[in-house]
């Protein structure tokens, strides 16, 4: 939306390649205008890039039907690890490097299930860790509920990001990774409830 005004605003023309870059960061951004980033100027922008030439259809072909058969099966090994934290009710998953290397995929492949998670309804927020292969493991957070802020949790662990989108990056194995973000989210979810039974 902010380079859309800003060629607009300088009357710089928007030609059809640069609608489709435009529209695909306006659908990307919004999981393909389902989340909360999405207004009626972004829907009035998208049809208006579309008008130009925007290609809805390659952006649809080269964003959300671009996964090999195992890319998809590691997204389903990926998903039968889903495991409810019982303290927080933070819902997680996690991929190894050992994963990754037996189904010949690469980490771009695995980018969209974090999303993904995001359709759960039963939980606060969904997380899923990444091994990096350096003795780091990569943590993403996703929620769409109003009273909760994955940023805040992120910036507890290092990262940062949106209040419905954010992630971080800790030393360590899964195992020890899980359990310091999952006592990080608790710890925090106890004092944001003792400041609201304060008001």
């Amino acid at each position: 939306e902010v380079l859309y005004n800003f060629f607009k605003y300088n009357q710089i023309k928007i030609d059809a390649a640069m609608a489709t870059c435009l529209l695909t960061g306006l659908i990307t951004d919004t999981d393909n205008f389902t989340n909360a980033a999405t207004s009626s100027r972004a829907l009035s922008i998208a049809g208006d890039l579309i008008r130009r030439g925007g290609d809805l259809g390659l952006i649809q072909e080269s964003v959300f039907k671009d996964k090999s058969m195992n890319a998809l099966r590691l997204w389903g090994l990926s998903l039968s690890r889903l495991t409810t934290d019982n303290e927080t009710g933070v819902v997680h998953t996690y991929l190894t490097q050992a994963d990754w290397k037996k189904y010949a995929v690469s980490d771009i492949e695995t980018e969209g299930i974090a999303n993904f998670m995001n359709n759960l309804d039963e939980a606060p927020a969904a997380l899923i860790l990444k091994e990096l292969g350096d003795g780091k493991v990569k943590g993403s957070l996703r929620t769409t509920r109003n009273d909760v802020n994955v940023s805040a949790w992120a910036k507890a662990l290092g990262g940062g990001g949106h209040k419905k989108a954010a992630g971080f990056t800790v030393t360590g194995s899964i195992d020890s990774a899980l359990k310091k973000v999952l006592a990080e989210i608790g710890a925090m979810s106890i004092k944001d409830k003792e400041m609201r039974n304060e008001k």
